[in-house]
């Protein structure tokens, strides 16, 4: 949502944020002078306005929402109210983009940030906009990345379509690129007019949707098969997709991830080593179809210049005595894998310590073997109070996985903090109950250590608060 914002910030339209707590986002927009308010029923929604909402149900009820919806019905012909949910204004400007869409389970920010920054270094004539659903400090501490060079073209396509009242240059339809972070939650990335797709791993994920692998995978094949022109398709998905009978001529196009095989020397890590060759993969299929060119050479150079991530292993600081302290917005067993391996090869003289605040009750219980694969080995490892996001507390004691665990306990947990403890136990980690607790742990840390934070919430501004600044 705050992409959204950004973008509209730049081509000059007036934006109003409505959210329910301070957090970086609403902080980094107050920085562009937009007006900002924190809770719901303070702004009032007039004809004018175009209204975009998040997808969270819970938000449907808020007093903004339920005005536009009441000015969405009202009829009258000299003047029209209109809304989207962001999942349908991003489908919206795909189908006024060329749209090429990254989505899969596990480090589709990094590639789409990667993607969307060698796409506008090497086609700047043709590039429109990139959005990530991480901060890129690179890109101005923002998640979207806009054309200055295409700028005046752009105005003309948001004013079509968000007014109508504007005369358009169809010339100007599919004739810039969109790189977008398309997100499989309830089926969404299905509304994108996607051109090119990539896909480079399934696990299953949000399991209160997707109630089973197949149905996961199900819809990765949907979104395939939505693509207009080709889809780059890692081996681990295909096989996963192959699981339930889908093989290769029902997933046309699909080119399997072998098309080149660079190291990047600024790259750690297998999982990102392969991301690398996916961006060099569809930058060819772009050169290719569009300028009737190929330069391998202008490929890797724009590659290598790829901007990082914030919260991807990203260094926050040290403590006390000069431990490096890394945060990681990771949060499945594979990735967070994936993150361990390329520390791992970055400090091979390090000693790891873990710290996991898991994100979402059913995510962590459908997968607790796999978290539990992943992290056993590291004696170090320390459980964090859950993020249980759109989850409710009521949900988390009523639900099966509490009457599994806990049923037979002689004490079974009566609070949050004691439900979390207890599962700690049962895969033989350590429980950290607050910030006190885990700023005393890091402190401990000196010089032969370094600890990565995994968290896809609060943990990861909590920590920047008590360090000494890497600078």
């Amino acid at each position: 949502m705050s992409a959204l914002a950004r973008l509209f910030f730049v081509l000059w339209y007036t934006v109003i944020w409505v959210n329910d707590v301070v957090n970086n986002n609403t902080l980094a927009l107050q920085k562009l002078w937009i007006k900002i308010y924190i809770w719901h029923g303070q702004c009032e929604v007039l004809f004018k306005d175009i209204v975009i909402y998040s997808d969270i149900e819970s938000i449907k009820q808020w007093p903004e929402l339920q005005q536009s919806y009441a000015l969405s019905k009202q009829h009258d012909p000299k003047r029209y109210h209109t809304q989207f949910s962001y999942n349908q204004f991003l489908a919206e400007i795909s189908k006024r983009f060329i749209t090429i869409s990254t989505s899969w389970s596990n480090g589709k920010s990094t590639v789409t940030s990667m993607l969307g920054h060698s796409v506008s270094t090497l086609f700047p004539d043709r590039f429109g906009m990139c959005i990530v659903w991480a901060i890129v400090p690179d890109w101005w501490e923002t998640n979207c990345l806009i054309s200055t060079q295409n700028k005046p073209q752009l105005q003309q396509i948001f004013d079509k379509m968000l007014t109508w009242k504007w005369d358009l240059d169809y010339d100007l339809v599919k004739k810039f690129f969109f790189v977008v972070e398309a997100c499989e939650y309830k089926d969404h990335f299905l509304l994108l007019d996607t051109d090119w797709s990539c896909i480079t791993n399934i696990h299953r994920d949000h399991t209160d949707y997707f109630l089973s692998e197949k149905q996961y995978a199900e819809s990765f094949v949907a979104f395939i098969n939505k693509t207009r022109y080709q889809s780059y398709v890692g081996p681990q998905a295909l096989e996963e997709m192959q699981k339930y009978n889908y093989t290769e001529p029902d997933l046309l196009p699909v080119v399997v991830q072998n098309t080149h095989h660079f190291a990047y020397a600024h790259i750690f890590g297998t999982i990102q080593q392969t991301n690398g060759n996916l961006v060099h993969t569809v930058c060819t299929w772009v050169q290719q179809k569009y300028y009737n060119t190929e330069s391998t050479l202008a490929i890797t150079q724009a590659i290598q210049t790829s901007p990082t991530l914030s919260r991807r292993c990203e260094l926050l600081g040290t403590s006390t005595w000069w431990a490096l302290v890394f945060s990681d917005y990771w949060h499945h067993a594979p990735a967070i894998a994936f993150g361990i391996e390329a520390l791992g090869q970055k400090y091979p003289d390090k000693q790891l310590h873990i710290v996991f605040q898991p994100h979402q009750v059913k995510r962590l219980f459908a997968w607790r073997q796999e978290f539990a694969d992943v992290l056993y080995k590291y004696k170090n490892t320390q459980i964090y109070c859950i993020y249980s996001a759109r989850e409710s507390r009521e949900t988390t004691k009523n639900s099966e996985w509490f009457t599994q665990i806990f049923a037979k306990s002689p004490t079974p947990p009566t609070n949050e903090n004691e439900i979390w403890e207890a599962f700690a136990h049962t895969i033989q980690w350590r429980f950290l109950a607050n910030k006190q607790q885990l700023s005393l742990y890091v402190d401990a840390l000196d010089t032969k250590d370094i600890i990565c934070i995994f968290s896809a919430w609060d943990l990861d501004s909590d920590m920047r608060e008590i360090l000494v600044s890497p600078d």
